[in-house]
C-alpha cells in the first residue's frame, strides 16, 4: 500500500492525499480526541500532535499490525482492531473531550459491509454532542477515466478490473479478486452531507474529489 498509494506518481492521487492533510492540519487540536475510521497502517499519525488522544480503527489483517506498531510508541495513540460498521463503535472511547472523526481516502466507498452503518455511527455522535468529521470522497463521473487509470496502477493490491461485475456509470468498481470501491455522484454526496447534518466548516473540492470538514450543531 505504501509503495502503490502513498508513493504513487499519480499527481491527482498525490494531490488528494495532500489536500486531506491540509484540511486536517487546519484543526485546533486542543480538547479534541481523534477517531480515525479505517486508519489503515497509520498514514495520518504523523499529522496528529502527540499530546492528542488518537484512536485508529482498522480491521484489515495486513494493515493493523503496522498501525499497532506505529501507535505503540506514543502513550496517547491507540490502535483498535474493530469493524467501523459496529453500532457500538464509539461507546467505550468517548470522553469529555470533543470527538473529531476522520473518514479519509474514500474509505466510505470501500467498506466491507454496509456503508450506511458507518454513516449512522457518525451521525449518532454529530447529533448528540459537539464534534466534527473530516470526510473525503471520490467523484463517480471520474471513475471511467482517472479512476480506471488509478486502479490499473493498483492492480497488484486490488486486482484486475472486472468489466462484467462493475457498474462504472453508477460509480462502482469491482475487481476480479472481489475488491469493491464505490465512487459518489454529486447528488449522493449532497445526500450524505444532508443526512449527517451539521455545518460545513471548510472544504476542498476539485473535479476528482471532495473533502469536507463538518462540525455538529450540538451544544
Amino acid at each position: 500500500y505504501i509503495n502503490l498509494v502513498e508513493n504513487t506518481d499519480n499527481k491527482i492521487l498525490r494531490d488528494f492525499m495532500s489536500d486531506e492533510t491540509v484540511v486536517l492540519s487546519g484543526l485546533d487540536f486542543n480538547n479534541k480526541d481523534i477517531f480515525d475510521l479505517g486508519a489503515g497502517y497509520g498514514r495520518m499519525l504523523q499529522y496528529i500532535p502527540m499530546q492528542t488522544t488518537y484512536y485508529g480503527f482498522e480491521l484489515n489483517e495486513n494493515m493493523f499490525p503496522e498501525l499497532e506498531k506505529r501507535c505503540s510508541g506514543v502513550q496517547n495513540f491507540h490502535a483498535i482492531k474493530e469493524d467501523i460498521t459496529n453500532k457500538n463503535l464509539f461507546n467505550s472511547y468517548l470522553s469529555q473531550k470533543e470527538p473529531t472523526m476522520l473518514l479519509l481516502q474514500n474509505t466510505l466507498g470501500t467498506i466491507e459491509g454496509k456503508w450506511e452503518d458507518v454513516l449512522s455511527n457518525i451521525k449518532s455522535v454529530l447529533s448528540s454532542r459537539k464534534s466534527g468529521l473530516i470526510i473525503s470522497l471520490f467523484h463517480a463521473e471520474q471513475l471511467s477515466g482517472f479512476g480506471r487509470q488509478m486502479f490499473k496502477s493498483l492492480e497488484p493490491m486490488v486486482g484486475e478490473f472486472d468489466s462484467f461485475r462493475s457498474d462504472i456509470l453508477n460509480g462502482i468498481f469491482i475487481s476480479k479478486t472481489g475488491y469493491i470501491a464505490k465512487w459518489w455522484s454529486a447528488s449522493e454526496i449532497n445526500d450524505i452531507l444532508s443526512y449527517l447534518g451539521g455545518r460545513i466548516s471548510s472544504y476542498k473540492k476539485t473535479n476528482y474529489y471532495s473533502i469536507y470538514y463538518l462540525e455538529s450543531n450540538a451544544l
